[in-house]
C-alpha cells in the first residue's frame, strides 16, 4: 500500500465494501470501470495496493461438477531449460478502512488472455515488478494504464486442474496438479 510516508506492507481482509451502508462487499472488480464507479472511485485515486501471489482458481463446469483450475505464471518462459517455478507476483487491488478499522482490499481483474479465456472470461490485473511503484502512487496516463497493465502475460501463463475443494480448505495438496492444459 502507499500512503504519503511512502509505500508499506500491512495485513488485511478480502472483501472490500462501499461507502454507504447497504453496499455489499465486493471480492473484485473491473479495472476498466472502477475509477468510474461510486463504490470504488475514491479507493481508486487514493487507496490502491497490491496483492502478493503464486497464483489463483477458476472453476469450469457445471454445479455438481465444477474443475477448479489453478493459473499460476512460469519463471521465465523463454527458456526451456529453466525448470518451472510458482514464483510470487502482485495483483493490482484497492482498499478501504472498515468501520471496525480493519483494512479491507478487492482485486482488480481485466479481460483474460486468449490463453486462458476457456478457463475464464476474466483474470486479475497482474502488476509487473516495473510498474507496482507507478501503480501504487497513481502514476501515468490513467487511460493508459486501464488499457495496458496486466496485459501481455500469455506466454508465461501455466494453468492445471486440481482436485476440487471447499471453500474454507487450505491445505498442501490444493496445488498438486490432476492434469496440465499448458
Amino acid at each position: 500500500m502507499a500512503l504519503d510516508q511512502g509505500i508499506f506492507e500491512m495485513p488485511a481482509k478480502w472483501g472490500h465494501k462501499g461507502n454507504w451502508i447497504k453496499s455489499p462487499l465486493h471480492i473484485n472488480a473491473k479495472i476498466e470501470t472502477a475509477r468510474e464507479k461510486r463504490t470504488f472511485a475514491n479507493a481508486w485515486r487514493s487507496s490502491r495496493c497490491l496483492i502478493p501471489a503464486t497464483g489463483w482458481y477458476e472453476w469450469t463446469g457445471t454445479k455438481g461438477e465444477k474443475q477448479p483450475w489453478l493459473i499460476t505464471l512460469e519463471h521465465d518462459a523463454s527458456d526451456p531449460d529453466v525448470p518451472r517455478k510458482h514464483p510470487v507476483f502482485f495483483f493490482a487491488g484497492l482498499y478501504c478502512e472498515a468501520s471496525d478499522l480493519s483494512v479491507k482490499f478487492l482485486i482488480l481483474t481485466r479481460e483474460a488472455d486468449p490463453l486462458i479465456s476457456g478457463i475464464h472470461s476474466r483474470m486479475p490485473v497482474i502488476v509487473r515488478e516495473e510498474e507496482t511503484v507507478a501503480w501504487l502512487i497513481g502514476q501515468g496516463d490513467e487511460d493508459a494504464v486501464i488499457e495496458n497493465i496486466g496485459t501481455g502475460f500469455g506466454a508465461e501463463l501455466m494453468a492445471h486442474k486440481v482436485e476440487p475443494f471447499g471453500v474454507k480448505d487450505d491445505r498442501p495438496d490444493m496445488i498438486k496438479p490432476v492434469d496440465t492444459l499448458f
